[in-house]
């Protein structure tokens, strides 16, 4: 499947909505959610993650990235969160594209044996 800019919004969707209610289904005082950093950072890391996927795709141009054939988009969205040195690197103000470009490959090639390009 094709990551498309509609498609990468689904999966957010999808994935901040599951979040979300599982958190409330443990707990559903807001208040305390809120002040949750576990959950708090977790709730960033889908944003942010989102934003990289579509900066890279759309604004970038990083044409691997456009071309691919994601078998999982769900699951490579979730890898792609949970990298710390990827998320790292994508808020760090002197970004090293080349480590950025390395990290999602890396993310995509545990996720699906293959690589990008």
């Amino acid at each position: 499947m094709k990551l498309t800019e509609e498609y990468i919004d689904d999966v957010y969707n999808k994935l901040h909505k599951e979040l979300v209610d599982s958190k409330l289904s443990e707990n559903n005082n807001v208040r305390d959610i809120l002040n949750d950093e576990h959950f708090v950072q977790r709730l960033s890391r889908l944003i942010e993650t989102k934003e990289l996927l579509i900066y890279l795709i759309f604004e970038d141009g990083w044409e691997y990235l456009e071309k691919a054939d994601v078998p999982d988009p769900e699951e490579f969205f979730i890898k792609l969160s949970q990298d710390n040195r990827l998320m790292n690197s994508w808020n760090n103000p002197d970004i090293k594209w080349d480590d950025i470009y390395y990290d999602v490959d890396s993310v995509f090639v545990d996720c699906f044996d293959k690589k990008l390009y």
